[in-house]
């Protein structure tokens, strides 16, 4: 059973502050949990939560196309025809 303000489309609690994509960006550059936090005057533990949802994301989009890979027909067996180079077309 899904509630009313689902349905309704509200939010439900506290309202999200803290900069997500400005650390992301800052964490793949390779700087410290603490560097960012004090470089956006966030928490440290703000950025960790940041931090793991992004590997989170990235190993289920690892997944999802080690998926998609594994449903492709595999071509490596396909081979070219022989065609005489007689009837071959010149270009």
């Amino acid at each position: 059973m899904t509630s009313r303000s689902s349905i309704w489309g509200k939010q439900i609690g506290r309202k999200k502050t803290r900069p997500s994509e400005l650390i992301r960006a800052l964490l793949k550059k390779g700087l410290s949990l603490r560097t960012v936090a004090a470089a956006l005057n966030t928490s440290h533990g703000s950025c960790s939560l940041e931090r793991s949802l992004m590997k989170k994301e990235e190993a289920e989009e690892k997944r999802r196309l080690a998926e998609e890979q594994k449903s492709l027909p595999d071509f490596s067996t396909i081979t070219a025809p022989n065609v005489p180079a007689e009837s071959a077309v010149a270009i």
